[in-house]
C-alpha cells in the first residue's frame, strides 16, 4: 500500500519519465546512436567525428601542425583567411583518410607499429643524403640550413625532440612532427593502394569474353553538336509529371554531397568620395608647405609626431620605405622607386598621387656609391651573462682573451681561419665565412665594416660575447640614397562611411526575402555576388574574400530561407547585406528542391532526341554526310577506326553511350544516326572486323584492368567510396566563425 501510495503521489513525473524513455524507444528505431547522441548531448560541442570516434582534439593538435610546416614551407608568419580554409579542409581531409586508411590496413594484418614508424622516419632522414630527398623533410633541412648551416640542420633534426620544450623552437616542432605525421600518412596511403590496385586479377576466361565482344570498325563519321547555330530555335515542351517521373529514375544524379547554402550578397563598396578626395588632397598639400618651410627633416618629424629619420641607405629596387606616426612601413612601388632615384639630392618631392590609392611627398637627403653586401669572417668570444648563462669567462676575461686574438692577427701570428675552430659559438666547423647584406644587418655594424680595408679587423662589443670580424671582400659599389618618405592613404572620411552603412541598412529594411533583396539592390544600382554552393568552411564566395562573417550567419541555428541579414562589415572593404536563398542538405534532394535544374536537363535530353530525329528524317530522304557537314558547320572524317572496348578518346572522341549503339549498326554502308549524352553523330559503317586476341591475352587483361581501376577507380574515388561507408561527423563550421 506504500508503494501504491508513493506511485499516486508522484505519478505526473513518473507518466514524464515514462514518456521520454517512449520517444527514446521510437527515436532509436529513426537514428542511429551517435545522430542521438548528438541531439541530445554534444551537437554543439562536438567538432568532428570519425566512424563513432570523437576527433576535436586530434583535429586541433594536427591543424596547429599543418600551419606550423606551411609558415616554414611558404616562408609566412601569419595567413590570409582564404589560407586558413585551405589549412583547415587539407587537416580535414587529412584526418580522416588517416583514420579510413588505419581501419583499412588493420582489418588486412597492416598496422603500423612504433618501431615500423621509427624505420619509416630513419629512411626519411637518411633521404637528405641522396639526391631525392623527401619532399617535405628537404624543404625543412634547407630552411634550417639557412639559419644555422648545414650540419646544424642535420644535428637539430636527429635531435628534434630536445627542442620540443624549449622557448622559441616550439613552433619548429611543431612543423616537425607535421612531417613526421604526413611521411606515415603517405606511406600508408601507397600501402594500402598498392593492395587494392594488386589484389586484382583476371582469368583468361573473361579476358576472352571481353576479347569476343571485342571488333573494330571502318567507318565515315559526322560529329553533330546541338549547340550549333543551325538548331538554334529548336525548343522542346515538357509536362511536369514526365519530368517528376524521369527524375525518380535518376535522383542519384543530383545527389548532394555536402551541405552548403546559395547566398545572395549585396555590396557597398567603402570608397572616398570626390569630396573626400579634394579634402585628403588639401590636407597634404598643406602639410607639405610646412615640410618645406621648416629647417630640417627632424624638425618636422617632432612637430608632426613622426617617427624618427630613417638614416638607412636603400638602393633600386629595395621596398620603398614610408614614415609614419606608428614608426615605419614598406611598400613595393616601382614609381615612386623611379621618383626618389630621379630626383636631386636636397631637392624636395613634391606632392604625387599613386594610382588614387596614396599621396606622397618627401626628400632624399643623402647619396652615396656602396656595395650592397660584405664577406666576412668572424670569431666568437663569448662570455657569461643573463643572456649566456653558459659561458666559462667573465666579461673581463672575453676582453683580454679579444685583446690578445687581434694582437695574433695584425701581427700575422695566425689567421682567422686557423683560430675559427676554437672561436665557432656553436657555428658549424665549415661555416667559416657569411655574408652580410646592408639591408639586414645594423647600420652601425655595416658602417663600420665598410671603414675596414679588405684583410682587415673590427671587433663588435654584444651584450654577451666580442665578435672578431675580418672583412674578406665586397660587392660592387651601387649608388644607394637615404629618403624622407611621407604617405597617407586616399580613404573614404567617416561621414563617408557612415553614408555607405546607411544605404545598406536600408536596402536590408526593404528586402523581406532573397528574392526581394535581389529586386530592391538592381532598383538602387547596387552590386550583386551570387554564391552557389557555399560550404560551412568556406572563406570565400565568388572571388569574394575573406567573407567569414557572412558564411558563419548564413549556417546560424535560427536562420531560414529567405533570412536578410544585419548589414556585415567586411574589413575596411565593404559593408555586406545577404540574403539566404537555398538550403542544401547533403543526400538526395527533394524534387522541389531541384526543379528547375532536373527540367533544364531533362529538356536538353528531349532536345538531343529530337535534333537526332531530324537528322534521321534528312537522312532518309537521302542527304548526304558533305551535306549535312555544311548545314550544320562541321566536317566529315573519313576512314575513322573505332574500337568497341577503345576508351573515347581513342575514338575519335564518340562518347561510350554512342559506341555501344554504333556496334549493333549493319556494315552496309548506310548512313546511320545515334546519340550520345551530349553529341549526335552520323555513321557509315563499311565493315567490321574481329580484334585478334593478345598473347596470354595481356591487352584484354590490361583494357580489363583500366575498366575496373583505371580513371573511374583511382586513389580519390576509393577513398571516397569508403567515406560513404563510414559516419562522418563535420561540425568545423560552428567553430571557425572568423
Amino acid at each position: 500500500m506504500a508503494a501504491i501510495s508513493a506511485i499516486r503521489k508522484h505519478g505526473v513525473l513518473l507518466m514524464v519519465i515514462i514518456g521520454f524513455a517512449l520517444l527514446l524507444f521510437l527515436l532509436t528505431g529513426l537514428f542511429d546512436n551517435n545522430t542521438l547522441y548528438r541531439i541530445f548531448s554534444s551537437e554543439k560541442f562536438t567538432m568532428g567525428e570519425v566512424d563513432g570516434e570523437n576527433v576535436d582534439e586530434q583535429y586541433r593538435e594536427l591543424f596547429e601542425q599543418n600551419s606550423a610546416l606551411l609558415k616554414i614551407l611558404n616562408n609566412k608568419t601569419t595567413f590570409e583567411e582564404s589560407e586558413t580554409y585551405q589549412i583547415h579542409q587539407l587537416t580535414w581531409q587529412q584526418l580522416v583518410d588517416e583514420k579510413i586508411l588505419d581501419k583499412q590496413l588493420k582489418a588486412l594484418g597492416l598496422s603500423y607499429t612504433d618501431e615500423m614508424v621509427e624505420n619509416l622516419l630513419n629512411d626519411a632522414k637518411a633521404s637528405l643524403r641522396s639526391e631525392r630527398p623527401n619532399q617535405y623533410l628537404g624543404a625543412f633541412f634547407q630552411y634550417l640550413a639557412q639559419m644555422t648551416g648545414a650540419e646544424n640542420a642535420q644535428n637539430i633534426i636527429n635531435s628534434i625532440e630536445d627542442y620540443k620544450d624549449v622557448e622559441g623552437a616550439e613552433e619548429l616542432y611543431i612543423a616537425y612532427k607535421a612531417i613526421e605525421r604526413r611521411i606515415v600518412y603517405e606511406q600508408k596511403m601507397n600501402l594500402y593502394f598498392a593492395f587494392s590496385q594488386g589484389a586484382v586479377s583476371f582469368s583468361d576466361a573473361i579476358a576472352q569474353k571481353l576479347n569476343n565482344d571485342n571488333q573494330t570498325a571502318m567507318s565515315q563519321l559526322l560529329t553533330i553538336n546541338p549547340a550549333a547555330p543551325a538548331f538554334k530555335d529548336v525548343k522542346v515542351d515538357v509536362e511536369q509529371d514526365e519530368v517528376e517521373n524521369w527524375f525518380e529514375g535518376h535522383d542519384y544524379r543530383y545527389e548532394i554531397m555536402e551541405n552548403s547554402r546559395d547566398i545572395d550578397i549585396a555590396i557597398f563598396p567603402i570608397a572616398p568620395t570626390a569630396k573626400d578626395k579634394q579634402n585628403i588632397a588639401d590636407s597634404v598639400n598643406a602639410l607639405y608647405q610646412q615640410f618645406v618651410s621648416v629647417p630640417t627633416i627632424d624638425s618636422f618629424n617632432l612637430n608632426q609626431y613622426f617617427s624618427l629619420i630613417d638614416s638607412n641607405y636603400h638602393k633600386k629596387g629595395d621596398q620603398v620605405v614610408i614614415n609614419g606616426k606608428n614608426g615605419y612601413s614598406a611598400l613595393t612601388i616601382d614609381a615612386l622607386d623611379t621618383i626618389i632615384f630621379s630626383t636631386p639630392v636636397g631637392v624636395n618631392i613634391t606632392p604625387y598621387n599613386y594610382q588614387d590609392m596614396m599621396w606622397f611627398f618627401g626628400k632624399s637627403f643623402g647619396s652615396e656609391k656602396r656595395p650592397d653586401s660584405v664577406l666576412v669572417a668572424f670569431l666568437v668570444v663569448d662570455f657569461k651573462s643573463s643572456q649566456n648563462p653558459k659561458s666559462t669567462r667573465t666579461e673581463e676575461q672575453a676582453k683580454l682573451e679579444t685583446d690578445s686574438l687581434q694582437n695574433l692577427l695584425n701581427t700575422n701570428q695566425a689567421s682567422v681561419f686557423s683560430l675559427l675552430p676554437n672561436y665557432l659559438a656553436g657555428r658549424s666547423a665549415t661555416d667559416t665565412t657569411t655574408w652580410y647584406e646592408e639591408k639586414t644587418t645594423n647600420k652601425t655594424l655595416y658602417d663600420e665594416l665598410l671603414k675596414t680595408p679588405n684583410g682587415g679587423y673590427y671587433v663588435d662589443e654584444l651584450q654577451s660575447a666580442y665578435v672578431i670580424y675580418q672583412l674578406l671582400t665586397r660587392t660592387q659599389p651601387l649608388e644607394k640614397r637615404q629618403y624622407a618618405l611621407y604617405g597617407f592613404d586616399i580613404k573614404a572620411s567617416d561621414s563617408t562611411i557612415a553614408d555607405i552603412k546607411s544605404s545598406a541598412t536600408q536596402l536590408a529594411a526593404a528586402s523581406t526575402s532573397a528574392d526581394a533583396l535581389v529586386n530592391e539592390a538592381n532598383k538602387r544600382g547596387v552590386q550583386l555576388l551570387k554564391g552557389i554552393d557555399v560550404t560551412s568552411m568556406a572563406a570565400t564566395i565568388n572571388q569574394l574574400t575573406n567573407c567569414r562573417a557572412i558564411v558563419s550567419w548564413a549556417y546560424s541555428d535560427d536562420i531560414k530561407e529567405n533570412a536578410i541579414s544585419d548589414v556585415i562589415k567586411l574589413d575596411d572593404r565593404m559593408f555586406v547585406v545577404a540574403s539566404l536563398r537555398n538550403i542544401k542538405e547533403k543526400g538526395i534532394p527533394d524534387f522541389e528542391d531541384v526543379k528547375d535544374v532536373v527540367t533544364n536537363d531533362y529538356k536538353e535530353i528531349k532536345r538531343v532526341e529530337k535534333i537526332e530525329k531530324m537528322v534521321k528524317d534528312e537522312v532518309a530522304k537521302g542527304a548526304s554526310l558533305a551535306a549535312l557537314a555544311s548545314k550544320y558547320g562541321t566536317t566529315v572524317s573519313d576512314s575513322v577506326q573505332l574500337t568497341f572496348a577503345g576508351e573515347t578518346f581513342q575514338n575519335a572522341g564518340v562518347e561510350n553511350g554512342a559506341i555501344g549503339k554504333i556496334f549493333t549498326l549493319p556494315a552496309d554502308r548506310k548512313l546511320e544516326v545515334v546519340s550520345g549524352k551530349n553529341m549526335v553523330y552520323v555513321v557509315s559503317i563499311s565493315s567490321f572486323q574481329k580484334v585478334k586476341p593478345s598473347e596470354k591475352f595481356i591487352t584484354e587483361k590490361s583494357i580489363l584492368r583500366n575498366m575496373l581501376l583505371g580513371r573511374n577507380r583511382n586513389e580519390m574515388v576509393i577513398l571516397q567510396g569508403l567515406k560513404d561507408n563510414i559516419d562522418i561527423w563535420d561540425n568545423r563550421g560552428r567553430f571557425y566563425t572568423n
